[in-house]
């Protein structure tokens, strides 16, 4: 009789074990779901779909000064002055020097490739007091941005972007408002044929750096003249604030289905 009851509380043990292992198991595997959710929700609130914008008749293309091939694909001329907005071709290597604009907001969507996004998180709405002229030099911080990736930057904050991939960086660019076209058209080589770029031109450089001040940026000529220490590292709440839904609102009317 004993060992009957032994048996049986020993096999009821054994069922309880099993439960509770069973138990611990499953809470595991939702734990797991919910932290695999939760790094999907992140992935996706990171990531953007760009609208479908259709692009000015004839659209103005451009050389800039490192071999950036830009075509222009709205101005404030077909945007009521509304915005700007640009394809940017980004070769090996590319990309400008640390620059402040003091007119316009900008966006930036990597289309295709992997960019290095590089922003200063100080405002300098005075052109006079920019850093190392006025101010210290900018405290920067950079962020790897693959391809689906939105970042916002608003007018007075240093920022730019380089392309250290051994691969071409497709990347749309808008402005708001509009008019930083002018300048582009003024200080950039033409470029007929995108397929059969010309050499670039030193001259061109050189323009954009003296000829931004008139178009209300504050273009450096060389990386550490404004920027001193660099973090690689944008903290999460930045790279989150891509006022992407600002974005659709401003490119809504030149939308296509």
């Amino acid at each position: 009789m004993w060992r009957k009851i032994k048996s049986r509380l020993s096999q009821k043990s054994v069922r309880r074990r099993k439960l509770k292992s069973a138990k611990s198991v499953l809470f595991w595997i939702i734990l797991g779901l919910l932290l695999a959710l939760g790094i999907y929700s992140r992935t996706e609130a990171a990531t953007f779909t760009f609208p479908n914008v259709s692009a000015e008749p004839n659209a103005t293309k451009l050389l800039f000064p490192v071999g950036e091939r830009v075509t222009l694909l709205r101005t404030g001329a077909t945007t009521n002055g509304k915005y700007t907005m640009a394809k940017f071709v980004i070769p090996p290597g590319g990309g400008p020097p640390p620059h402040i604009h003091h007119r316009e907001d900008e966006w930036f969507y990597v289309v295709e490739g992997n960019l290095q996004m590089q922003m200063g998180f100080n405002q300098y709405p005075d052109p006079k007091v920019i850093p190392g002229n006025g101010a210290p030099k900018e405290n920067y911080h950079s962020i790897n941005a693959p391809a689906g990736t939105l970042m916002y930057t608003s007018r007075y904050h240093l920022h730019s972007f380089k392309n250290l991939s051994n691969k071409p960086v497709t990347m749309l660019t808008v402005w708001a408002p509009s008019g930083i076209e002018n300048y582009f058209k003024a200080a950039a080589q033409p470029l007929p044929d995108p397929s059969n770029p010309p050499p670039l031109n030193p001259k061109n450089k050189e323009l954009f750096v003296s000829l931004a001040p008139k178009y209300g940026i504050s273009q450096s000529s060389s990386f550490d003249q404004y920027v001193g220490k660099v973090d690689n590292n944008i903290p999460a709440p930045k790279m989150k604030d891509n006022r992407a839904d600002e974005l659709r609102k401003l490119l809504a009317p030149q939308v296509r289905p």
